[in-house]
């Protein structure tokens, strides 16, 4: 089926539970945390390089932190229940 929506690290999908519930369902594309993981190495190292590592050290580890959270789908889901539970009930 076609994506509902995409990004730069998964994409969601329509879906329906055996008991006929719809849902969305975040599909993570394969590999991708692993690239990103990459991508943020080889650019520390190339800061590093060129002198800048230390400097640059606490905005990588701010990246990287971000980047787990946003590969942790699971995290998102927990955030998104709790909060539809707090906001539904006002609407």
């Amino acid at each position: 089926e076609e994506a509902i929506a995409a990004a730069s690290i998964g994409q969601v999908h329509f879906a329906s539970l055996k008991d006929g519930t719809q849902v969305a369902v975040k599909v993570q594309y394969p590999e991708v945390e692993r690239y990103f993981a990459m991508d943020v190495q080889t650019v520390g190292f190339l800061m590093g390089i060129i002198g800048m590592g230390s400097k640059v050290k606490d905005v990588f580890k701010t990246m990287q932190d971000q980047f787990e959270t946003e590969f942790d789908f699971t995290r998102e889901a927990t955030f998104m229940k709790e909060c539809a539970q707090n906001v539904l009930p006002i609407y």
